[in-house]
């Protein structure tokens, strides 16, 4: 929710996207709802975090205007 009311105030400081990292066992559907959208893994991206050893997954929303 946090995340999600945070996006249009970023996008007017020009940011074109915003990411967040879940526990693999989150559903994320807070995220989803916020519009976020999960990230393919980048080659040699490694999921697991540091602390714990736990994986993640990785969401991102961007601005309507794409990439660049």
């Amino acid at each position: 929710m946090l995340l999600g009311a945070v996006w249009p105030l970023v996008r007017e400081m020009g940011y074109r996207c915003l990411i967040a990292y879940t526990r693999i066992d989150d559903p994320g559907t807070d995220l989803w709802d916020a519009g976020f959208r999960v990230v393919p893994r980048p080659i040699g991206w490694h999921t697991r975090s540091r602390a714990g050893d736990v994986a993640r997954v990785l969401w991102a929303i961007r601005d309507a205007g794409g990439r660049r």
